[in-house]
């Protein structure tokens, strides 16, 4: 056989023995690709939970974190100081002093200045003889004065001491909150529960109107507060 023979019988050989090589990579390749496939998916699942629970963690750390802040902000703040009263106001946050009574015959009297009028001092009061009849009850024209020299501003209020009930001012000198109206000589009056005088003058007297309603006892305790001293009167 010659040499040509020999080498293309050799080759037919090889050819024989690498027949279907590339269809079994290809086979081989393709195997493999479930396996890949099933790995990507159990790796992408926890990941994307993994995803979630920092998604969650952070907005909870945002909103404790916030509410931490506000909190502390609200602990480290300086408080802020309450207004200074005026000089009204420190009057009427002084408690009436007199005490409720059960009947008229338990009701005080006086006490008494030396010239007869309610009221030891540094106030006395004296009524009039004016009286002024409503659906409501009864206006009173009393005297307010000082038996000396006395700084403003002056609070006066007074109540029944049996029933409770406030009397009522109206007039010049009315003053604090309104608790009421009433038709008093054909006008329209609101009734207060204060009677303030600022203006403190000579001669330290004053004409005052105080109303009653209907059904009072007539045992009226009053309560005249200035700078440096409170007085009561029963009148």
């Amino acid at each position: 056989m010659s040499l040509r023979s020999e080498l293309h019988a050799a080759y037919d050989e090889l050819g024989r023995e690498d027949a279907g090589l590339s269809e079994r990579v290809v086979m081989t390749v393709s195997s493999d690709r479930p396996r890949q496939a099933a790995w990507s998916i159990r790796l992408r699942a926890p990941l994307s939970l993994v995803a979630v629970f920092v998604v969650i963690a952070v907005v909870a750390g945002a909103l404790v974190g916030g509410r931490l802040l506000a909190d502390w902000r609200s602990y480290s703040a300086p408080p802020v100081p309450a207004a200074p009263q005026t000089p009204l106001q420190k009057l009427e946050a002084r408690p009436l002093h007199q005490p409720m009574v059960r009947s008229a015959f338990d009701c005080p009297h006086g006490p008494y200045g030396s010239g007869g009028d309610a009221g030891a001092g540094p106030f006395h009061m004296s009524g009039s003889a004016v009286e002024i009849p409503t659906s409501w009850g009864n206006y009173f024209h009393d005297f307010l004065f000082a038996d000396g020299v006395v700084a403003g501003p002056i609070l006066v209020r007074a109540r029944d001491l049996i029933h409770g009930q406030p009397v009522v001012f109206v007039g010049q000198y009315a003053s604090g909150p309104v608790i009421g109206t009433d038709v008093l000589d054909g006008q329209v009056v609101e009734q207060h529960l204060e009677l303030v005088i600022y203006s403190v003058t000579p001669p330290y007297a004053w004409q005052i109107e105080d109303g009653q309603p209907k059904g009072n006892t007539g045992c009226v305790g009053w309560q005249v507060d200035g700078p440096g001293f409170s007085e009561t009167i029963n009148f």
